[in-house]
Order: C-alpha cells, then structure tokens, then sequence
C-alpha cells in the first residue's frame, strides 16, 4: 500500500534514509538525523512538498519524497526527487514503481511542467535508470563527481 506519511513514521523513515545512506556513495558525509526529520516534517506539512510511504504488511519498506519549486530561470514549476529508499530485501517489486506514479501524478496535480527524477546515489544506478526508462522517463543529462580531485 502506498500512502501519505505521517508523523508516526518518522523513525521508520530515518532508519530507511539511513541505511540508504550508508550504502550509497554518500557514506563519506556525515548522515545528521536531526535534519533530514526537519526536512521530512516540512515535506509532510507543505503543499510543495511530497512524502510518501510504501507498505507490506503494516510495515514500512520504502517512501519517496520530492518537492516541486520554480526553476532557477522561470516561474514554471519544477517537480524534484529528493530521495527514494527501499529495503534492501524489498527491491526489484513493485514498490518503487508505484511511489514513482505516485510522485508523478501528485506533480502533475501542481500544474508542473518538468519533472526530474536522478540516480546518482551509486546504488542500482542502472536497475533504476532502466525502471525510470520503463516508466516514461529520458535520460536528460548526467553527472559528474569530482570527490578526491
């Protein structure tokens, strides 16, 4: 079941945004929860932000959460990904894609003309480019990490 996150889920979300951290090529920052709980209760409490959750069981196994702003050069909104965390052992189902349509369709209801969603955590980087592209998404661009130069 994909829902709304609440302000119960909070640890649950930390614990998942934590271990997504951990394995991610991120891991050499540190991972402060005090401020990704700020951020996730803004996203829950703003109507441009986007938090949801993914369910089995009455458990947790995934949220998503994005925002939609104005771009830099424009008045036009701009929907973002923030960031997608599944367990580990629930990967590769339907979870992702479902919170996916979920971000999209909530973005296309603010009026949105871009959507961007990224993969650079390191992690399943083509597993998910491959389910973005299965989903309607194109490759728009890339990145480039410049850690050690």
């Amino acid at each position: 079941m994909i829902r709304n996150a609440t302000p119960e889920d909070l640890p649950r979300l930390l614990e998942l945004g934590e271990a997504m951290h951990a394995e991610s090529r991120y891991s050499i920052m540190n991972f402060d929860r005090e401020k990704v709980a700020g951020l996730l209760t803004t996203l829950m409490t703003t109507d441009t932000g986007f938090l949801m959750v993914a369910e089995k069981d009455g458990r947790i196994i995934g949220g998503f959460a994005g925002i939609v702003s104005e771009h830099w050069f424009s008045h036009d909104k701009l929907a973002s990904d923030i960031a997608l965390f599944i367990e580990q052992d629930a990967r590769g189902g339907m979870t992702a894609p479902r919170l996916l349509r979920a971000f999209l369709a909530w973005a296309d209801g603010h009026g949105v003309k871009v959507k961007d969603i990224g993969v650079n955590t390191g992690i399943h980087t083509n597993q998910t480019g491959r389910l973005y592209e299965k989903l309607g998404g194109k490759l728009a661009g890339l990145l480039y990490s410049f850690e050690g130069v």
